[in-house]
Protein backbone atom coordinates (compact mmCIF):
# COMPACT_ATOMS: atom_id res chain seq x y z
CA UNK A 1 0.00 0.00 0.00
CA UNK A 2 1.22 3.66 -0.58
CA UNK A 3 0.97 5.83 1.84
CA UNK A 4 1.63 9.57 2.01
CA UNK A 5 1.16 11.87 5.02
CA UNK A 6 0.61 15.66 4.24
CA UNK A 7 2.31 17.23 7.30
CA UNK A 8 1.88 20.34 9.20
CA UNK A 9 5.88 20.58 9.76
CA UNK A 10 9.03 18.64 7.83
CA UNK A 11 10.20 14.84 8.63
CA UNK A 12 12.82 16.36 11.02
CA UNK A 13 10.86 18.64 12.76
CA UNK A 14 11.22 18.10 16.75
CA UNK A 15 7.53 19.10 16.97
CA UNK A 16 6.42 16.43 14.51
CA UNK A 17 6.09 13.28 16.73
CA UNK A 18 2.64 11.71 15.67
CA UNK A 19 2.88 12.22 12.21
CA UNK A 20 6.51 11.21 12.01
CA UNK A 21 5.85 8.20 14.53
CA UNK A 22 2.83 6.79 12.02
CA UNK A 23 5.07 7.52 9.06
CA UNK A 24 8.05 5.44 10.43
CA UNK A 25 5.81 2.50 11.71
CA UNK A 26 3.69 2.42 8.61
CA UNK A 27 6.95 2.48 6.82
CA UNK A 28 8.00 -1.29 7.53
CA UNK A 29 5.33 -2.51 5.76
CA UNK A 30 4.11 -0.16 2.89
CA UNK A 31 5.29 2.31 0.94
CA UNK A 32 5.73 6.02 2.48
CA UNK A 33 6.04 9.23 1.44
CA UNK A 34 5.92 12.47 3.53
CA UNK A 35 4.74 15.68 2.21
CA UNK A 36 6.35 18.67 4.46
CA UNK A 37 4.89 22.00 4.92
CA UNK A 38 6.44 24.69 2.87
CA UNK A 39 8.62 26.73 4.94
CA UNK A 40 10.17 30.31 4.54
CA UNK A 41 12.37 29.12 6.79
CA UNK A 42 14.02 26.26 5.24
CA UNK A 43 13.23 27.44 1.52
CA UNK A 44 13.97 24.67 -1.70
CA UNK A 45 12.19 23.98 -5.18
CA UNK A 46 9.98 21.46 -5.71
CA UNK A 47 12.23 18.23 -4.59
CA UNK A 48 12.00 14.21 -3.69
CA UNK A 49 14.56 12.87 -1.16
CA UNK A 50 14.67 9.39 0.07
CA UNK A 51 14.68 9.01 3.68
CA UNK A 52 15.08 5.44 3.78
CA UNK A 53 14.21 2.41 1.38
CA UNK A 54 10.44 2.71 2.48
CA UNK A 55 10.28 6.43 2.67
CA UNK A 56 10.54 9.27 0.46
CA UNK A 57 9.98 13.21 1.26
CA UNK A 58 8.83 16.22 -0.73
CA UNK A 59 9.88 19.58 -0.12
CA UNK A 60 7.68 22.48 -1.89
CA UNK A 61 8.50 26.03 -2.70
CA UNK A 62 7.43 28.07 0.27
CA UNK A 63 3.48 29.81 0.14
CA UNK A 64 3.92 33.32 2.28
CA UNK A 65 0.45 34.07 4.34
CA UNK A 66 -0.24 30.51 3.13
CA UNK A 67 -3.95 30.95 5.31
CA UNK A 68 -4.93 34.49 2.86
CA UNK A 69 -3.30 33.67 -0.67
CA UNK A 70 -5.54 30.81 -2.03
CA UNK A 71 -7.44 33.09 -3.39
CA UNK A 72 -5.56 34.88 -5.17
CA UNK A 73 -3.85 34.28 -8.68
CA UNK A 74 -0.42 33.82 -6.88
CA UNK A 75 -2.25 31.35 -4.50
CA UNK A 76 -3.35 29.61 -7.23
CA UNK A 77 -0.54 29.40 -9.26
CA UNK A 78 1.11 28.01 -6.53
CA UNK A 79 -1.49 25.11 -5.83
CA UNK A 80 -1.31 23.88 -9.56
CA UNK A 81 2.20 23.87 -9.50
CA UNK A 82 2.33 21.71 -6.31
CA UNK A 83 -0.07 19.49 -7.36
CA UNK A 84 1.49 18.62 -10.51
CA UNK A 85 4.79 17.92 -9.11
CA UNK A 86 2.79 15.55 -6.76
CA UNK A 87 1.09 13.87 -9.01
CA UNK A 88 4.17 13.02 -11.16
CA UNK A 89 5.66 11.81 -8.24
CA UNK A 90 2.75 9.85 -6.07
CA UNK A 91 1.22 6.83 -7.19
CA UNK A 92 -2.26 6.86 -8.21
CA UNK A 93 -3.55 4.30 -5.51
CA UNK A 94 -1.81 6.38 -2.79
CA UNK A 95 -3.59 7.01 0.71
CA UNK A 96 -3.66 9.93 1.71
CA UNK A 97 -3.30 10.94 5.56
CA UNK A 98 -4.17 14.92 5.80
CA UNK A 99 -2.85 16.43 9.41
CA UNK A 100 -3.77 20.51 8.29
CA UNK A 101 -6.87 21.38 6.36
CA UNK A 102 -3.35 23.77 4.44
CA UNK A 103 -3.22 20.77 2.26
CA UNK A 104 -6.82 21.02 1.05
CA UNK A 105 -6.60 23.33 -2.17
CA UNK A 106 -3.84 20.92 -3.44
CA UNK A 107 -5.82 17.90 -2.39
CA UNK A 108 -8.75 19.22 -4.49
CA UNK A 109 -6.36 18.34 -7.96
CA UNK A 110 -4.46 15.39 -6.86
CA UNK A 111 -4.99 11.97 -7.98
CA UNK A 112 -5.16 9.77 -4.86
CA UNK A 113 -7.39 6.75 -4.21
CA UNK A 114 -8.50 7.86 -0.80
CA UNK A 115 -8.11 11.09 1.62
CA UNK A 116 -7.97 10.67 5.23
CA UNK A 117 -8.31 13.62 7.52
CA UNK A 118 -6.17 13.11 10.59
CA UNK A 119 -7.46 15.95 12.81
CA UNK A 120 -4.62 16.52 15.75
CA UNK A 121 -5.25 20.49 17.48
CA UNK A 122 -8.16 22.27 16.85
CA UNK A 123 -7.73 25.21 14.61
CA UNK A 124 -6.51 27.38 16.87
CA UNK A 125 -3.14 26.39 16.93
CA UNK A 126 -2.73 26.03 13.46
CA UNK A 127 -4.01 30.15 12.93
CA UNK A 128 -4.06 32.17 15.75
CA UNK A 129 -6.71 35.31 15.23
CA UNK A 130 -8.81 34.93 12.38
CA UNK A 131 -9.97 31.60 11.84
CA UNK A 132 -12.89 32.24 8.65
CA UNK A 133 -9.75 30.62 5.67
CA UNK A 134 -8.42 27.63 7.65
CA UNK A 135 -12.09 27.20 9.07
CA UNK A 136 -13.17 27.24 5.33
CA UNK A 137 -10.34 25.07 4.35
CA UNK A 138 -11.56 22.68 6.69
CA UNK A 139 -14.56 22.31 5.97
CA UNK A 140 -13.91 21.75 2.39
CA UNK A 141 -11.55 18.76 3.86
CA UNK A 142 -14.38 17.17 5.30
CA UNK A 143 -16.50 16.93 2.65
CA UNK A 144 -13.83 15.43 0.49
CA UNK A 145 -12.69 12.96 3.02
CA UNK A 146 -13.57 9.22 2.65
CA UNK A 147 -12.16 8.80 6.79
CA UNK A 148 -11.97 11.20 9.64
CA UNK A 149 -10.14 10.66 12.78
CA UNK A 150 -9.08 12.57 15.50
CA UNK A 151 -6.80 12.62 18.75
CA UNK A 152 -9.38 13.11 21.62
CA UNK A 153 -12.80 12.21 22.01
CA UNK A 154 -13.49 16.33 22.28
CA UNK A 155 -12.08 16.58 18.72
CA UNK A 156 -14.79 13.93 17.88
CA UNK A 157 -17.37 15.63 19.42
CA UNK A 158 -16.79 18.77 17.78
CA UNK A 159 -16.22 17.32 14.17
CA UNK A 160 -19.29 15.46 14.28
CA UNK A 161 -21.77 18.84 14.60
CA UNK A 162 -20.22 19.60 11.11
CA UNK A 163 -20.01 16.41 9.20
CA UNK A 164 -22.05 13.32 8.87
CA UNK A 165 -19.37 11.53 8.06
CA UNK A 166 -18.05 8.52 10.65
CA UNK A 167 -15.51 10.52 12.79
CA UNK A 168 -13.56 7.99 15.25
CA UNK A 169 -10.62 8.47 17.83
CA UNK A 170 -7.03 7.59 17.16
CA UNK A 171 -5.35 8.36 20.13
CA UNK A 172 -1.37 9.15 20.09
CA UNK A 173 1.19 7.30 21.69
CA UNK A 174 4.59 6.61 22.76
CA UNK A 175 7.74 4.23 21.30
CA UNK A 176 7.08 0.11 22.13
CA UNK A 177 10.48 0.27 23.61
CA UNK A 178 9.76 2.46 26.36
CA UNK A 179 7.82 -0.21 28.30
CA UNK A 180 11.60 -1.62 28.69
CA UNK A 181 13.07 0.39 30.62
CA UNK A 182 13.66 0.11 33.89
CA UNK A 183 11.51 2.41 35.96
CA UNK A 184 13.58 4.16 38.70
CA UNK A 185 13.44 8.10 40.06
CA UNK A 186 15.84 10.29 40.64
CA UNK A 187 17.02 10.47 44.36
CA UNK A 188 15.95 14.34 44.86
CA UNK A 189 12.49 15.14 43.75
CA UNK A 190 12.52 16.53 39.69
CA UNK A 191 9.34 17.88 38.04
CA UNK A 192 10.24 17.93 34.30
CA UNK A 193 8.21 18.72 30.64
CA UNK A 194 9.62 18.20 27.87
CA UNK A 195 7.66 19.60 24.44
CA UNK A 196 6.85 22.57 22.78
CA UNK A 197 6.89 26.11 25.12
CA UNK A 198 4.33 27.64 22.40
CA UNK A 199 1.19 29.63 23.48
CA UNK A 200 -0.77 27.22 25.10
CA UNK A 201 2.14 26.76 27.54
CA UNK A 202 0.98 28.48 31.08
CA UNK A 203 4.24 30.42 31.75
CA UNK A 204 2.99 32.40 34.64
CA UNK A 205 1.03 29.28 36.40
CA UNK A 206 4.34 27.13 36.26
CA UNK A 207 6.57 30.45 37.55
CA UNK A 208 3.97 30.39 40.68
CA UNK A 209 4.21 26.66 41.05
CA UNK A 210 8.03 27.16 40.82
CA UNK A 211 8.10 29.85 43.45
CA UNK A 212 5.86 27.79 45.87
CA UNK A 213 7.77 24.29 45.43
CA UNK A 214 11.13 25.71 46.69
CA UNK A 215 12.66 22.07 47.31
CA UNK A 216 11.41 20.57 43.92
CA UNK A 217 14.50 21.07 40.82
CA UNK A 218 12.17 21.69 37.71
CA UNK A 219 13.91 21.28 34.14
CA UNK A 220 11.79 22.64 31.37
CA UNK A 221 13.15 21.50 27.84
CA UNK A 222 11.95 22.18 24.39
CA UNK A 223 11.04 25.02 21.99
CA UNK A 224 10.05 28.20 22.69
CA UNK A 225 7.83 30.69 20.26
CA UNK A 226 8.73 34.08 21.98
CA UNK A 227 12.05 33.82 24.44
CA UNK A 228 10.62 36.63 26.43
CA UNK A 229 8.42 34.37 28.00
CA UNK A 230 10.87 32.53 29.56
CA UNK A 231 12.41 35.67 31.39
CA UNK A 232 10.76 35.43 35.09
CA UNK A 233 12.13 32.22 35.33
CA UNK A 234 15.33 32.65 34.74
CA UNK A 235 15.83 34.15 37.82
CA UNK A 236 14.85 31.25 40.28
CA UNK A 237 17.49 29.06 41.44
CA UNK A 238 15.89 25.36 40.78
CA UNK A 239 14.57 26.00 37.11
CA UNK A 240 16.66 24.30 34.95
CA UNK A 241 15.39 25.70 30.68
CA UNK A 242 16.97 23.70 28.06
CA UNK A 243 16.76 24.32 24.23
CA UNK A 244 14.42 21.50 21.90
CA UNK A 245 16.20 18.10 21.35
CA UNK A 246 15.89 15.27 18.82
CA UNK A 247 13.25 12.29 19.33
CA UNK A 248 16.39 10.11 20.44
CA UNK A 249 17.35 11.95 23.07
CA UNK A 250 13.52 12.51 24.48
CA UNK A 251 13.57 9.17 26.50
CA UNK A 252 16.69 10.17 28.60
CA UNK A 253 15.67 13.28 28.86
CA UNK A 254 12.30 12.18 30.78
CA UNK A 255 14.25 9.65 32.67
CA UNK A 256 15.59 12.37 34.50
CA UNK A 257 12.11 13.34 35.95
CA UNK A 258 10.18 11.97 39.26
CA UNK A 259 7.30 13.17 37.75
CA UNK A 260 5.92 14.69 34.68
CA UNK A 261 4.05 18.10 33.96
CA UNK A 262 1.49 19.43 31.13
CA UNK A 263 1.19 23.05 32.32
CA UNK A 264 -1.05 24.25 29.64
CA UNK A 265 -3.64 27.02 30.12
CA UNK A 266 -7.46 25.93 30.24
CA UNK A 267 -8.20 27.19 26.98
CA UNK A 268 -9.99 26.00 23.46
CA UNK A 269 -6.52 24.43 22.44
CA UNK A 270 -6.20 22.47 25.27
CA UNK A 271 -9.57 21.06 26.00
CA UNK A 272 -9.47 19.52 22.64
CA UNK A 273 -5.31 18.56 22.90
CA UNK A 274 -4.07 14.57 23.12
CA UNK A 275 -0.19 15.69 24.21
CA UNK A 276 2.32 12.97 23.27
CA UNK A 277 4.19 13.82 26.18
CA UNK A 278 1.34 12.31 28.38
CA UNK A 279 1.70 9.24 26.71
CA UNK A 280 5.73 9.10 26.93
CA UNK A 281 5.56 9.83 30.60
CA UNK A 282 3.35 7.30 31.43
CA UNK A 283 5.16 4.69 29.83
CA UNK A 284 8.56 5.51 31.29
CA UNK A 285 6.47 4.87 34.77
CA UNK A 286 6.60 8.88 35.46
CA UNK A 287 3.00 9.93 36.80
CA UNK A 288 1.61 13.12 35.69
CA UNK A 289 0.20 16.24 36.64
CA UNK A 290 -1.63 17.97 34.05
CA UNK A 291 -4.00 20.94 33.11
CA UNK A 292 -5.35 18.40 30.94
CA UNK A 293 -7.33 15.88 31.74
CA UNK A 294 -6.32 13.29 29.12
CA UNK A 295 -7.16 9.40 28.31
CA UNK A 296 -8.57 7.97 31.21
CA UNK A 297 -6.40 4.65 31.52
CA UNK A 298 -3.00 7.25 31.92
CA UNK A 299 -1.89 8.14 35.26
CA UNK A 300 -2.75 11.24 35.04
CA UNK A 301 -3.54 13.99 38.27
CA UNK A 302 -5.80 16.88 36.70
CA UNK A 303 -5.90 20.07 37.83
CA UNK A 304 -7.69 23.03 37.51
CA UNK A 305 -5.60 26.03 38.34
CA UNK A 306 -2.31 26.47 40.05
CA UNK A 307 -3.14 25.62 43.64
CA UNK A 308 -4.67 22.36 42.59
CA UNK A 309 -1.55 21.44 40.26
CA UNK A 310 1.23 22.84 43.53
CA UNK A 311 -1.15 20.29 45.53
CA UNK A 312 -0.83 17.64 42.85
CA UNK A 313 2.98 17.82 42.43
CA UNK A 314 3.89 18.16 45.99
CA UNK A 315 1.49 14.81 46.28
CA UNK A 316 3.29 12.57 44.19
CA UNK A 317 7.26 14.26 43.32
CA UNK A 318 8.61 13.29 47.12
CA UNK A 319 7.43 9.74 46.90
CA UNK A 320 6.92 8.53 42.83
CA UNK A 321 7.19 5.19 43.25
CA UNK A 322 4.07 5.33 45.82
CA UNK A 323 1.55 4.88 43.46
CA UNK A 324 2.43 2.35 40.72
CA UNK A 325 1.60 2.27 37.08
CA UNK A 326 0.03 -0.63 34.96
CA UNK A 327 2.43 -0.25 32.19
CA UNK A 328 0.89 -3.31 30.62
CA UNK A 329 -2.11 -1.95 30.47
CA UNK A 330 -0.29 0.66 28.61
CA UNK A 331 0.67 -1.20 25.65
CA UNK A 332 -2.54 -0.70 23.82
CA UNK A 333 -0.73 3.04 23.09
CA UNK A 334 2.16 2.14 21.62
CA UNK A 335 2.76 3.84 17.72
CA UNK A 336 3.09 0.37 16.42
CA UNK A 337 -0.34 0.11 18.04
CA UNK A 338 -1.60 3.00 16.55
CA UNK A 339 -0.31 2.59 13.12
CA UNK A 340 -2.29 -0.81 13.22
CA UNK A 341 -5.79 1.28 13.69
CA UNK A 342 -4.85 3.62 11.33
CA UNK A 343 -3.85 0.47 8.86
CA UNK A 344 -7.33 -0.87 9.20
CA UNK A 345 -8.76 2.55 8.37
CA UNK A 346 -7.25 2.59 5.38
CA UNK A 347 -7.50 -0.63 4.26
Amino acid sequence: MNIAFFSAVRYDSVIGGRTRRLCDELSRRHSVHFVEMPSLRYPCFNRKTRISDQVSSYQLMPLPVIWKIYDSICGQCWVAQAADFLNRHLPSDTHAVVSTPFWTPVLKKLKVQSITYDCLDHLSVQTPGNLKPAARLEQDLLAMADHVICVSENLVDELKKRTSKNVVTVSNGFPEEYLLELVTYPAEPVAGFCGAMFEWFDFSMIRDVVKALKDVYFILTGPVRNAKDLRPLYCLSNVEINPAIPFSKVKSEILRYSVGMIPFKRDIISYFCDPIKMYEYAALGRHVVSTVQGTRSLPVYFTKNTREFVAGLDRIVHSPSAIKIDRIELGKYTWGKIAEKLERILE
